[in-house]
């Protein structure tokens, strides 16, 4: 019983995760181990994540398919952070987007998602 209790706190963090708004109570250990054999967590060293345009995340990591395709989607304001519009390709991950100082959930369109986490 314990394992499908622990299984369920797991499938309730994803869910909350990636299916809410409210980011708040976030807690980055918990998201990590929720996801660490998910495919949509994806390793990030912190400078890289600071410093590289959202678009270049969004197409190294899969969520796109090229930096154009990626430059298309902020063009047609369907590329999200943390549930909000990227308005420009250039425009990069500020230090108060990181969920718990170390997380950023991107959203292609309505359901496509991934995590990236700082590293």
């Amino acid at each position: 019983m314990v394992h499908g209790v622990a299984s369920v706190h797991k499938a309730q963090i994803v869910t909350n995760l990636l299916y809410e708004s409210d980011y708040t109570l976030i807690k980055a250990s918990e998201v990590l181990e929720a996801l660490k054999d998910d495919t949509r967590l994806h390793f990030v060293p912190e400078q890289e994540l600071l410093s590289t345009p959202i678009a270049k995340l969004a197409s190294t990591c899969g969520l796109a398919s090229s930096n154009s395709a990626a430059r298309q989607l902020v063009a047609m304001k369907g590329l999200y952070v943390n549930n909000r519009t990227v308005m420009e390709p250039r425009q990069t991950i500020q230090q108060e987007d990181l969920l718990d100082g170390r997380l950023v959930i991107l959203r292609s369109g309505s359901s496509k998602q991934i995590v990236l986490a700082s590293q």
